[in-house]
């Protein structure tokens, strides 16, 4: 007897970063010059890849700005739960699954990885919100990049007709219509919810205050050192905070609105699919022959830390071993 292949809900949430340029800034601007985001002195240039994870502590290092941390803040988009058939699941599955980490990989040249595309509105929708994720390559992996235990992949394809054409090559929008975000809310709770933060004037009048403390810190070293090495640091790390205040206070409600922003995307996944799971964990199968559903949100942006919250799931049928 054939077990029914029923909905396996893999289920997933977590910080992402997005070192991106925004308008009036072109989309290849790479410091940062007219938008509300800048790259400052000491990180790397502005690229627009979506980093749902990342691996590199030097990058991290570089890039993940303070208070990052002290608010407890990993950037890591993570399986949280799994359900099975609409209902909580605790089969072996769940566990295999819980803690994968979850990967938007490929890159959109000259970007070096997935971005938000846009090209200043030339491509996807004359509504500025409207981004196609681009391109569209998920892996859900256990260990290790090259020596996971567990690795499910899938890619979707802008046109399935022309699996390699890009997407400034479409003429009609229609055919990529469905990569579109199928929902925008300027005010989400949940996007709220997931940062808890309710009020974006107060959550960056702290974010000042922590700045303008951390500042006269600084200026307390700067006083008592003596090294001119030392002293230029100093000098720059200073530098570096008075900007992201003035930024902070110049573009006000343009980056406070943003934690409220929810972009909701559902479509079915309908290229190739791949799972790896060579001892077995998932105890069932995974059915490749069909198209997997996946929605999910990016919301929550902090424009000054250039983060923002994703969740999401996605679906796929599943036989569990008997």
């Amino acid at each position: 007897m054939t077990t029914i292949a029923r909905l396996l809900e893999i289920q997933f949430q977590g910080y992402f970063m997005c070192r991106i340029a925004t308008d009036p800034d072109p989309t290849n601007e790479q410091r940062g010059v007219s938008g509300y985001t800048m790259a400052l002195v000491g990180e790397d240039p502005l690229d627009q890849v979506i980093r749902t994870q990342i691996d590199d502590p030097e990058f991290l290092k570089r890039n993940l700005r303070p208070p990052a941390q002290e608010m407890g803040i990993r950037v890591g988009v993570d399986v949280n739960d799994v359900l099975f058939d609409g209902k909580p699941y605790f089969g072996p599955a769940r566990d295999a699954l819980v803690g994968a980490r979850l990967y938007l990989e490929g890159t959109n040249p000259p970007f070096p990885g997935p971005t938000y595309d846009s090209r200043n509105n030339i491509v996807g929708s004359d509504d500025n919100m409207a981004f196609v994720v681009n391109p569209f390559q998920l892996a859900l992996r256990k260990g290790t990049v090259g020596n996971e235990s567990l690795l499910i992949t899938a890619e979707d394809y802008l046109n399935p007709a022309k699996p390699d054409q890009k997407i400034w090559e479409i003429e009609d929008p229609e055919t990529y219509a469905r990569r579109l975000p199928a929902a925008f809310s300027p005010s989400s709770t949940p996007a709220q919810a997931a940062i808890r933060a309710f009020d974006g004037a107060v959550y960056f009048q702290d974010r000042v205050k922590y700045l303008r403390k951390r500042i006269a810190g600084l200026e307390a070293e700067r006083s008592a050192a003596t090294d001119p090495a030392v002293i230029a640091d100093l000098d720059t790390r200073i530098q570096e905070l008075r900007t992201r205040i003035w930024q902070i206070d110049f573009w006000a409600s343009r980056i406070e609105t943003k934690l409220a922003f929810q972009l909701t995307y559902s479509f079915n996944i309908n290229g190739p699919q791949r799972v790896l799971d060579p001892a077995g964990t998932l105890h069932g199968e995974i059915d490749r022959g069909q198209p997997w559903p996946i929605n999910f949100w990016f919301g929550s942006w902090d424009g000054d830390l250039l983060i923002g919250w994703m969740s999401g799931s996605l679906s796929v049928p599943f036989r569990p071993a008997e």
